[in-house]
């Protein structure tokens, strides 16, 4: 294979993962979008409607949001192992265009990794993209939880204390699945392809 079928193959392979990438994001977006709607919609419903629910009901309207938090660790998995894949098709990519060693940082994810990465962040004191990075993600599982803590005290508040107790199990079972997902997924966004590293080249 010459040097620029071997371009064009990897340029091509870059481009898919874009893709994908590009559409995947989308998603996970469109699905934080959803999880957020449903509680504005279920918070909505019961200040104006209250009265004509049953309680019973209320304990049992935070399971649907741990499923869309669920699936949303599932996309951010995807996205960081695209990103993985991507990041080592850009380093053979700028062997091949041989840049200066000065200026691979500050191409693809070695550029974008200063914007999004927090230990990259702590490291260069660039506190205010890690704070925007800890509310994106930790805001997130402070209205889920705040949203399960309301609608579970409400349904014991006035009555449902059984259907209460049995949804906190439930959802605390939910929790720690999703708390365990996340461990799992930082794993995934330590993984470094060591042989594809062009610092060690």
């Amino acid at each position: 294979m010459t040097s620029n079928d071997k371009v064009a193959a990897l340029s091509a392979l870059y481009e898919a993962e874009r893709s994908d990438l590009a559409t995947i994001s989308g998603n996970a977006l469109h699905l934080s979008n959803l999880s957020l709607a449903y509680m504005a919609g279920a918070a909505a419903v019961w200040a104006t409607r209250g009265d004509d629910i049953p309680w019973e009901i209320a304990p049992w309207l935070p399971i649907p949001v741990w499923a869309f938090l669920g699936f949303h660790v599932l996309i951010i998995a995807k996205v960081w192992v695209h990103n993985i894949s991507i990041e080592a098709l850009e380093i053979e990519l700028i062997e091949e265009a041989d840049l200066p060693g000065g200026n691979r940082k500050a191409v693809g994810r070695n550029a974008s990794r200063t914007v999004v990465d927090l230990p990259d962040l702590w490291n260069r004191e660039r506190w205010p993209f890690a704070a925007a990075t800890l509310l994106s993600y930790g805001g997130g599982a402070v209205i889920a939880i705040s949203f399960a803590v309301i609608s579970i005290s409400q349904a014991w508040l006035n009555g449902a204390w059984p259907y209460a107790v049995l949804s906190t199990s439930i959802n605390l079972a939910c929790m720690l699945t999703i708390t365990i997902a996340w461990v799992y997924v930082f794993k995934i966004k330590k993984a470094r392809v060591v042989t594809w590293n062009y610092h060690t080249r």
